[in-house]
């Protein structure tokens, strides 16, 4: 299992934050964490995939999607911050 133990429990958070991609995304989203994983594999053991890259992963296609700002404090173009923009 490439997954921390971690994953599993937070995998609500992680499909939250996976709103507005497409099935797509999110395997553009793992691939990109496993081929990173792959290229500084040492042969030792191999690393587990954490909830926070995961996010992290999303985030960024949501970004180069244009449904989220580098910031997050605007998503979709609506103000979540509370102040105006």
């Amino acid at each position: 299992n490439p997954f921390s133990e971690e994953t599993e429990s937070q995998i609500e958070k992680i499909a939250t934050g996976a709103e507005g991609l497409t099935g797509r995304d999110i395997q553009q989203a793992l691939l990109a964490i496993t081929t990173r994983l792959k290229a500084n594999y040492d042969g030792a053991v191999l690393p587990e995939i954490t909830p926070s890259e995961i996010s992290e992963a999303i985030e960024l296609i949501k970004t180069t999607r244009g449904l989220s700002s580098p910031n997050k404090a605007r998503t979709i173009g609506f103000n979540t911050s509370g102040s105006s923009a």
